[in-house]
C-alpha cells in the first residue's frame, strides 16, 4: 500500500457562497428520496446515506470528463459543476466537522467523522492536477495497492481501514471474492456518528407500549417517553418532529406517515 498525495494543504476557507452550500444540501435531500424510492425494500429495515455516496463520488467526479462527468452529476443531484461544486462540498464537510464537541464532565462527546478513500491499482501514472484537486478540496490522496498480485490481501487492507474509521462498527465491508486480480479501483466511504441527545431520555419512564406493524398487528415494545419542546410539522398524511443532539447544531428528523399510509407514503 502506498499513499500518493499532492504536496498541498487542504483549503480551510473554501470560496463557497451560501447559495452553493444550499444547493449541496438540497441535492442531498433529493438523492435521499430517490434512494428511498428506488433502492430500498419496504419489508426490511434499512439505512442509506446520501451524503456518504455523494462524498465518495465527489472525488471520482473530480477526475471525470465529458459524458461520464455529466451523468455522475445528474444521477447524484450535485447541482453544481467543476470548482464550484468542490468548493461547496469542502465547505459542507468542514461545517459538519466544526459541530463536533469534546466530552465535558458527564456529557459525552459529539462525534461526526467522514472519510473517503480512492484505492487504485499499483503502478498507475496519476495526473498531478487531479491529485492537487483531491488534496485542496478533500484533504485526500490516492491509496495505491496491488490488486493483481494478491486481491485477498488488498481486501483485508481495505476492510481494516473501514473498521478503524468506523471505530470497529463496520467490519468486513467487502466480502471475500469481491476483489479480483482484474480489479482496477475501489471507492470507499466511511461515516461515523455518535452523539447524546440535547435532552436525555430517562430510563425510569421507559414503558411497554403498543406499536402497530405493517401487518396491522399490535405488539408491545419498550418505548421511551419524554415531555420536551421540539420543532414540529404536520401535513396531510404525515407528521414530523425534530430532536436535537447535544449542542443543538445536529438533529434527527423523524417523519411518521399516518396509520395505514406507510406504503403509499
Amino acid at each position: 500500500r502506498q499513499t500518493i498525495r499532492a504536496d498541498i494543504q487542504r483549503n480551510a476557507n473554501p470560496d463557497a457562497p451560501a447559495e452553493a452550500v444550499a444547493t449541496i444540501r438540497d441535492g442531498n435531500v433529493r438523492l435521499s428520496i430517490d434512494l428511498l424510492r428506488n433502492a430500498t425494500d419496504l419489508e426490511t429495515n434499512q439505512m442509506v446515506s446520501a451524503y456518504s455516496i455523494r462524498s465518495a463520488f465527489a472525488q471520482l467526479y473530480g477526475g471525470a470528463r465529458g459524458t461520464t462527468a455529466d451523468e455522475i452529476n445528474q444521477a447524484l443531484n450535485f447541482g453544481l459543476e467543476g470548482d464550484a461544486f468542490h468548493h461547496a462540498m469542502n465547505a459542507v464537510d468542514l461545517a459538519l466537522t466544526s459541530r463536533n464537541l469534546p466530552a465535558a464532565g458527564d456529557l459525552d462527546p459529539v462525534e461526526l467523522n467522514t472519510a473517503n478513500t480512492f484505492w487504485a491499482g499499483a503502478g498507475m501514472d496519476w495526473n498531478q492536477d487531479y491529485l492537487e484537486l483531491l488534496g485542496l478540496h478533500y484533504g485526500a490522496g490516492v491509496e495505491a495497492i496491488d490488486f493483481s498480485a494478491d486481491p485477498e490481501a488488498a481486501r483485508l487492507v481495505i476492510n481494516k481501514w473501514v473498521e478503524e474509521k468506523t471505530k470497529t462498527r463496520i467490519k468486513n465491508l467487502i466480502p471475500r471474492g469481491e476483489i479480483k486480480p482484474s480489479t482496477l479501483a475501489v471507492l470507499t466511504n466511511a461515516v461515523y456518528f455518535k452523539a447524546p441527545w440535547a435532552d436525555q431520555f430517562s430510563k425510569a419512564v421507559t414503558v411497554d407500549a403498543g406499536f402497530t406493524t405493517l401487518a396491522d398487528e399490535e405488539v408491545q415494545v419498550p418505548t421511551m417517553v419524554q415531555n420536551t419542546v421540539a420543532r414540529y410539522a404536520q401535513e396531510d398524511g404525515w407528521l414530523a418532529v425534530e430532536k436535537s443532539f447535544r449542542g443543538g447544531k445536529l438533529a434527527m428528523l423523524f417523519i411518521v406517515p399516518d396509520v395505514g399510509e406507510f406504503a403509499d407514503f
